[in-house]
Protein backbone atom coordinates (compact mmCIF):
# COMPACT_ATOMS: atom_id res chain seq x y z
CA UNK A 1 0.00 0.00 0.00
CA UNK A 2 2.64 2.46 0.98
CA UNK A 3 4.50 2.40 -1.98
CA UNK A 4 1.71 2.35 -4.54
CA UNK A 5 0.15 5.58 -2.49
CA UNK A 6 3.80 6.76 -2.68
CA UNK A 7 4.44 6.50 -6.27
CA UNK A 8 0.12 8.27 -6.65
CA UNK A 9 1.87 11.21 -4.66
CA UNK A 10 4.88 11.47 -6.72
CA UNK A 11 2.72 11.46 -10.32
CA UNK A 12 1.15 14.19 -9.53
CA UNK A 13 3.77 16.75 -8.70
CA UNK A 14 5.03 18.37 -11.70
CA UNK A 15 8.23 20.04 -11.72
CA UNK A 16 7.22 23.80 -13.19
CA UNK A 17 3.93 24.56 -11.45
CA UNK A 18 2.69 25.17 -7.62
CA UNK A 19 1.62 21.83 -5.68
CA UNK A 20 0.23 22.17 -2.66
CA UNK A 21 0.09 19.76 -0.25
CA UNK A 22 -2.44 19.20 2.54
CA UNK A 23 -1.08 16.01 4.52
CA UNK A 24 -2.70 13.86 7.83
CA UNK A 25 -0.38 12.89 10.20
CA UNK A 26 -0.17 9.27 12.26
CA UNK A 27 0.89 5.91 11.63
CA UNK A 28 -0.85 5.14 8.59
CA UNK A 29 0.40 7.24 5.88
CA UNK A 30 4.74 7.37 7.68
CA UNK A 31 5.73 5.02 5.33
CA UNK A 32 4.16 6.09 2.23
CA UNK A 33 5.88 9.43 3.46
CA UNK A 34 9.18 7.88 3.98
CA UNK A 35 9.27 6.54 0.13
CA UNK A 36 7.45 9.55 -0.88
CA UNK A 37 10.50 11.69 0.32
CA UNK A 38 12.77 9.38 -1.27
CA UNK A 39 11.37 9.90 -4.67
CA UNK A 40 11.56 13.17 -4.29
CA UNK A 41 15.03 13.61 -3.73
CA UNK A 42 16.04 14.14 -7.29
CA UNK A 43 12.60 16.34 -7.67
CA UNK A 44 12.57 20.36 -8.22
CA UNK A 45 11.01 20.87 -5.23
CA UNK A 46 10.88 24.61 -5.41
CA UNK A 47 7.45 25.21 -5.80
CA UNK A 48 5.93 22.54 -3.17
CA UNK A 49 3.51 23.75 -0.72
CA UNK A 50 2.49 21.96 2.26
CA UNK A 51 -1.33 23.01 4.80
CA UNK A 52 -1.74 21.45 8.01
CA UNK A 53 -5.14 18.93 8.01
CA UNK A 54 -5.37 19.19 11.71
CA UNK A 55 -3.60 19.36 14.95
CA UNK A 56 -4.42 18.22 18.49
CA UNK A 57 -4.86 21.71 20.70
CA UNK A 58 -3.00 22.23 24.29
CA UNK A 59 0.28 20.19 23.16
CA UNK A 60 3.68 22.00 23.69
CA UNK A 61 4.70 22.85 20.28
CA UNK A 62 7.48 20.21 20.43
CA UNK A 63 5.89 17.33 21.42
CA UNK A 64 6.68 13.77 20.00
CA UNK A 65 2.62 13.42 19.79
CA UNK A 66 1.95 16.72 17.96
CA UNK A 67 1.13 16.18 14.28
CA UNK A 68 2.85 19.36 13.81
CA UNK A 69 6.09 17.18 15.02
CA UNK A 70 5.08 14.38 12.60
CA UNK A 71 4.94 16.23 9.14
CA UNK A 72 8.18 18.77 10.16
CA UNK A 73 10.47 15.74 10.74
CA UNK A 74 8.35 13.55 7.83
CA UNK A 75 7.98 16.08 5.00
CA UNK A 76 8.83 19.78 5.72
CA UNK A 77 12.14 19.75 6.97
CA UNK A 78 13.46 16.26 4.63
CA UNK A 79 11.86 17.80 1.53
CA UNK A 80 12.88 21.93 2.65
CA UNK A 81 9.15 22.87 2.20
CA UNK A 82 10.09 26.57 2.40
CA UNK A 83 6.06 27.60 2.26
CA UNK A 84 4.30 26.11 4.48
CA UNK A 85 1.06 26.66 7.15
CA UNK A 86 1.13 24.48 10.18
CA UNK A 87 -1.36 25.09 13.05
CA UNK A 88 -0.30 26.44 16.35
CA UNK A 89 -1.33 23.95 18.83
CA UNK A 90 -0.83 26.81 21.88
CA UNK A 91 -2.24 28.73 20.19
CA UNK A 92 -5.97 30.94 20.25
CA UNK A 93 -7.97 27.98 18.58
CA UNK A 94 -10.19 31.70 16.96
CA UNK A 95 -7.00 33.39 15.78
CA UNK A 96 -5.43 30.02 14.28
CA UNK A 97 -8.88 29.52 12.09
CA UNK A 98 -8.63 33.66 11.02
CA UNK A 99 -5.02 32.75 10.39
CA UNK A 100 -5.85 29.89 7.93
CA UNK A 101 -8.78 31.56 6.34
CA UNK A 102 -5.84 34.54 5.03
CA UNK A 103 -4.30 31.69 3.24
CA UNK A 104 -7.83 29.12 2.27
CA UNK A 105 -7.38 30.64 -1.22
CA UNK A 106 -4.50 29.24 -2.11
CA UNK A 107 -6.33 25.69 -2.53
CA UNK A 108 -5.56 21.92 -2.28
CA UNK A 109 -3.93 19.87 -5.09
CA UNK A 110 -3.85 16.41 -2.75
CA UNK A 111 -5.00 15.83 0.63
CA UNK A 112 -3.93 12.74 1.97
CA UNK A 113 -6.29 11.08 4.48
CA UNK A 114 -6.42 8.53 6.98
CA UNK A 115 -9.80 6.73 8.43
CA UNK A 116 -10.54 6.80 11.72
CA UNK A 117 -11.74 3.81 13.48
CA UNK A 118 -15.20 5.78 14.22
CA UNK A 119 -14.91 6.89 10.51
CA UNK A 120 -13.46 10.06 10.79
CA UNK A 121 -11.65 12.29 8.56
CA UNK A 122 -8.82 14.79 10.00
CA UNK A 123 -11.22 15.43 13.02
CA UNK A 124 -14.45 15.91 11.73
CA UNK A 125 -15.79 13.24 14.08
CA UNK A 126 -19.51 11.56 13.66
CA UNK A 127 -22.32 14.04 14.37
CA UNK A 128 -26.00 14.66 13.46
CA UNK A 129 -23.71 17.72 11.33
CA UNK A 130 -20.68 17.97 9.58
CA UNK A 131 -18.44 21.32 9.96
CA UNK A 132 -17.76 22.71 6.34
CA UNK A 133 -14.87 24.80 7.33
CA UNK A 134 -11.32 24.85 9.71
CA UNK A 135 -13.29 24.61 13.28
CA UNK A 136 -12.22 23.60 16.90
CA UNK A 137 -13.65 20.36 17.64
CA UNK A 138 -14.31 17.99 20.67
CA UNK A 139 -12.41 14.61 20.46
CA UNK A 140 -14.69 11.25 20.29
CA UNK A 141 -13.81 8.68 22.58
CA UNK A 142 -11.86 6.91 19.82
CA UNK A 143 -9.87 9.88 18.77
CA UNK A 144 -8.60 10.24 22.27
CA UNK A 145 -7.26 6.74 22.17
CA UNK A 146 -5.56 7.22 19.01
CA UNK A 147 -1.92 5.75 19.27
CA UNK A 148 -0.34 8.91 18.13
CA UNK A 149 -2.01 9.96 22.23
CA UNK A 150 -1.76 6.34 24.13
CA UNK A 151 1.23 7.70 25.95
CA UNK A 152 0.03 11.88 26.36
CA UNK A 153 -1.34 12.26 29.92
CA UNK A 154 -3.68 14.51 30.40
CA UNK A 155 -5.32 14.26 26.57
CA UNK A 156 -6.06 16.93 24.74
CA UNK A 157 -9.90 17.30 24.72
CA UNK A 158 -10.03 19.50 21.71
CA UNK A 159 -8.09 19.50 17.87
CA UNK A 160 -8.13 21.68 15.53
CA UNK A 161 -9.44 20.56 11.62
CA UNK A 162 -9.97 21.53 8.30
CA UNK A 163 -13.93 20.98 7.46
CA UNK A 164 -15.71 19.00 5.28
CA UNK A 165 -16.18 21.63 2.31
CA UNK A 166 -12.12 22.41 2.66
CA UNK A 167 -11.22 18.90 2.23
CA UNK A 168 -13.99 18.06 -0.72
CA UNK A 169 -12.36 21.29 -1.98
CA UNK A 170 -9.46 19.09 -2.73
CA UNK A 171 -8.06 18.72 -6.78
CA UNK A 172 -7.55 15.03 -5.71
CA UNK A 173 -7.94 12.80 -2.69
CA UNK A 174 -5.93 10.46 -1.42
CA UNK A 175 -7.42 7.99 1.32
CA UNK A 176 -5.07 5.40 3.29
CA UNK A 177 -7.03 2.56 5.19
CA UNK A 178 -4.38 -0.02 7.49
CA UNK A 179 -5.08 -2.04 10.25
CA UNK A 180 -7.79 -4.83 11.06
CA UNK A 181 -9.37 -2.19 13.89
CA UNK A 182 -10.15 0.30 10.78
CA UNK A 183 -11.99 -2.33 9.08
CA UNK A 184 -15.85 -1.65 10.71
CA UNK A 185 -15.50 1.59 9.46
CA UNK A 186 -14.18 1.00 5.95
CA UNK A 187 -17.05 -1.56 5.29
CA UNK A 188 -19.14 0.64 6.11
CA UNK A 189 -17.72 3.21 4.02
CA UNK A 190 -17.60 0.70 0.66
CA UNK A 191 -21.34 0.68 1.63
CA UNK A 192 -21.20 4.10 -0.67
CA UNK A 193 -24.09 5.62 1.58
CA UNK A 194 -23.51 9.03 2.71
CA UNK A 195 -23.82 9.70 6.78
CA UNK A 196 -22.74 12.38 8.74
CA UNK A 197 -22.11 9.43 11.18
CA UNK A 198 -19.87 8.45 9.18
CA UNK A 199 -17.44 11.76 7.58
CA UNK A 200 -15.49 9.30 5.20
CA UNK A 201 -18.69 8.43 2.91
CA UNK A 202 -18.74 12.15 1.97
CA UNK A 203 -15.95 11.22 -0.08
CA UNK A 204 -17.83 9.48 -2.66
CA UNK A 205 -19.10 12.81 -3.19
CA UNK A 206 -15.77 13.73 -4.83
CA UNK A 207 -15.06 12.91 -8.45
CA UNK A 208 -11.23 12.28 -8.09
CA UNK A 209 -11.00 10.33 -4.72
CA UNK A 210 -8.38 7.40 -4.51
CA UNK A 211 -7.96 4.91 -2.14
CA UNK A 212 -4.94 2.19 -1.01
CA UNK A 213 -5.46 0.01 1.35
CA UNK A 214 -3.97 -3.07 3.65
CA UNK A 215 -5.10 -6.91 3.09
CA UNK A 216 -6.22 -6.66 6.91
CA UNK A 217 -9.16 -3.91 6.51
CA UNK A 218 -11.05 -6.56 4.19
CA UNK A 219 -9.75 -9.82 5.32
CA UNK A 220 -12.31 -12.02 7.34
CA UNK A 221 -11.23 -14.31 9.85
Amino acid sequence: MSLAAASFMYDQIEPDKDFTLCPAAGRTPSACYRIFVSKMQHHKKRRLKLIMLDEWLGLPVDHPASCRHQIENQLIKPLSIQQHFIFDCNGNPDAEINRFREIADRGIDLCVLGLGKNGHIGLNEPASTLQPYCHQARLSRESLHHPMLQDVDPKPEYGITLGMQEILAGNKILLLVSGKEKQPAFLALRRQEIDTQLPASFLWLHNDAHCYFTDDVTRMD
